[in-house]
């Protein structure tokens, strides 16, 4: 979730603060249509009385915000953000009707080796600092071998190894920013559940589908498909620890994605019911490779406050997210990256670097695979501040970017 347009962090401080576009517009002495026109990017602001008249209406008390700054050029990568995924994208778009790559037969299927496989594949995306690498190479063998066993013999037990090679595909290409890949794995993930009519495989799949409609920048869509899941999963009558956690992260996905849609009501509502539940599981859980409870709903509020463009509730709620002993790499990185964007918009070098460092020091690979991370780098990197020159040389080194 980058930062919001001009005209969208217009329209969130008018509504955070109840205010009608006509009374907003009356206070600055303009029409309401000019009021809408800017909201929704069809005109610019382009004079500094009305600007500053907005900030004062607004209580915004940095008018920076109110302002487009022209681009400025990023500095070269050495690498390709996305070369890393080029196999597992082959992988992904290859099906086994066409035989693009080598089409296994299926006298090669071990079920209890894919089993394995896939277990290492989830371990090594919670609980190793080259989860990148790691995945990156052994991650197609295992998507073609699962999508092969279940193209030829049609079960339940290969449907439910194929979605999980699909499902940890997915969190690695969003976290590589290839939204539009994530996407697309994440609706192979869910075409593959609901062919076998299994509710928690389909719930599971839901989850990954809405996560990756919210990063590819469809928050309505999102909101109502993970609802929507969610609510079916409660119709079932299904009622298992795993279950629960699904439910409740699809809620708590529910909410992030209102958040950023601007529905700050029906957000509100779904992130109390989160809290409540993430407290009565009293620690973090995961089913099927999904996270739920005290600091996940933590980490996702703070993402909230930075998806609404407001840093200086994100730093004030990050110090309240409950982290524990032998939390993954994953959700470790994830925290300190929504600390450095934070730190990154206000301009706050210094504390931007120390929350980069954190992630380089715990998971080294984050800050040249993550996409957060690495824009965060290249911020940085543009501002040239003297004071953190030495560390973020180091950083745009493990970045692969050339200053």
């Amino acid at each position: 979730m980058g930062g919001q347009t001009v005209g969208q962090r217009l329209e969130f401080r008018r509504r955070r603060r109840g205010l009608s576009r006509k009374v907003v517009a009356n206070l600055v002495g303009r029409s309401e249509e000019w009021l809408r026109l800017v909201e929704s990017g069809q005109r610019k602001l382009d004079s500094l009385e009305v600007l500053a008249r907005l900030a004062e209406v607004l209580q915004i008390d940095d008018v920076t915000e109110l302002i487009d700054w022209p681009a400025r050029v990023i500095p070269h990568t050495n690498v390709e953000p996305h070369e890393c995924l080029r196999e597992l994208r082959e992988v992904i778009i290859d099906h086994p009707a066409l035989r693009i790559r080598s089409n296994r037969p299926v006298d090669d299927y071990d079920q209890a080796v894919l089993t394995a496989d896939l277990r290492t594949c989830r371990q090594v995306w919670t609980g190793s600092a080259q989860r990148y690498s790691q995945l990156t190479r052994t991650l197609p063998d295992v998507i073609e071998a699962a999508r092969s066993a279940r193209w030829q013999l049609q079960n339940l037990e290969t449907a439910d190894q194929l979605v999980e090679a699909y499902h940890i595909a997915r969190h690695l290409l969003t976290a590589c920013g290839d939204h539009s890949m994530a996407a697309t794995v994440a609706d192979r993930a869910m075409g593959t559940a609901a062919q076998v009519h299994q509710p928690l495989l389909i719930a599971a799949s839901a989850w990954h589908v809405a996560t990756a409609l919210l990063h590819s920048g469809h928050p309505v869509e999102s909101h109502d498909y993970a609802l929507a899941a969610a609510c079916r999963l409660t119709e079932t009558g299904l009622s298992t620890p795993d279950s629960d956690i699904i439910d409740a992260a699809l809620r708590l996905l529910a909410s992030h994605a209102a958040a950023v849609a601007g529905d700050l009501t029906e957000s509100a509502g779904l992130l109390s019911e989160a809290k409540t539940r993430a407290v009565s599981f009293g620690a973090d859980r995961t089913a099927r490779g999904i996270p739920f409870g005290p600091s996940e709903v933590g980490i996702t509020t703070v993402e909230m406050a930075l998806a609404q463009h407001d840093p200086d509730q994100a730093i004030r709620l990050a110090p309240a997210v409950p982290l524990f002993e032998g939390q993954s790499y994953e959700r470790r990185a994830a925290y300190h990256i929504c600390q450095a964007r934070a730190y990154v918009l206000r301009r706050e070098d210094a504390e931007a670097t120390l929350a980069l460092m954190k992630i380089a020091n715990v998971s080294p690979e984050d800050i040249r695979y993550d996409a957060e991370a690495h824009h965060c780098v290249q911020h940085l990197l543009r501002r040239d501040n003297y004071l953190t020159r030495t560390e973020v040389g180091y950083l745009a080194k493990l970045a692969g970017i050339s200053r």
